[in-house]
């Protein structure tokens, strides 16, 4: 898919609010200059691990995730955010986990899902990963085609780092000044390099991927599900 995608309808599922921005901020991007309808799901208000956020607090969280998204592209209508508790998704039965992201699927009937990498160190991550297994599987006929992300700031953590992408989307730098300005509007999340979560390290990764295919900027992702 050359610089462009054939879907129609993209769902983003992920665990917390700025995932979605680490990720893949760039790719939804330019899904959205080629007219794309996406969806974001966030599964956790995010937050609440760290200490014991003021209501205040939690509350600019999920303002500071829409008005990411919508530099992304994305109105607030199709940001969806569950209740699930923050770096503790493992406190219960993934099969609810998996049921919530199922509903939503049904209900949106994308072509593609794209979600977390199954080696990324956050336990959230891992349960996002394994619920869309789950929910896309073929035994319920379903032919979606499910990408795993590479989360700044997380998945390269697991030592050996096992994320071997494998599909990699052409970005524009329209698209990676889109991401760095959304990153941006996270008051809680946003870092100063080296960090990983910072601006200048968002535009590091993009050229380093970009370089692997030989273009300027692109981000990257592994292939779980392909159909043709």
């Amino acid at each position: 898919m050359k610089n462009k995608f054939s879907y129609k309808k993209v769902l983003y599922f992920f665990a917390h609010p700025d995932d979605e921005t680490l990720s893949a901020g760039g790719t939804i991007h330019k899904m959205r200059r080629f007219n794309i309808d996406v969806k974001i799901v966030i599964a956790s208000k995010g937050l609440s691990s760290r200490s014991i956020p003021r209501k205040s607090e939690s509350e600019n969280h999920i303002k500071d995730l829409k008005e990411a998204c919508s530099i992304l592209g994305i109105k607030k209508n199709n940001v969806l955010i569950g209740d699930f508790k923050d770096n503790a998704f493992d406190s219960e039965p993934l099969l609810n986990l998996a049921k919530f992201f199922k509903k939503i699927l049904k209900d949106y009937n994308p072509d593609a899902v794209f979600t977390h990498h199954k080696y990324c160190t956050n336990i959230d991550h891992k349960y996002c990963f394994e619920a869309a297994l789950l929910a896309t599987r073929q035994l319920d006929g379903l032919l979606i085609d499910l990408f795993s992300c590479e989360t700044l700031s997380s998945t390269s953590f697991n030592r050996p780092n096992q994320f071997d992408p494998n599909f990699f989307s052409i970005l524009l730098k329209e698209d990676i000044e889109a991401k760095k300005r959304a990153i941006g509007k996270f008051r809680y999340e946003n870092r100063k390099f080296p960090h990983m979560r910072s601006k200048k390290f968002i535009d590091i990764s993009a050229q380093y991927r970009g370089a692997q295919i030989g273009t300027n900027y692109a981000e990257a992702f592994s292939i779980n599900n392909l159909f043709n």
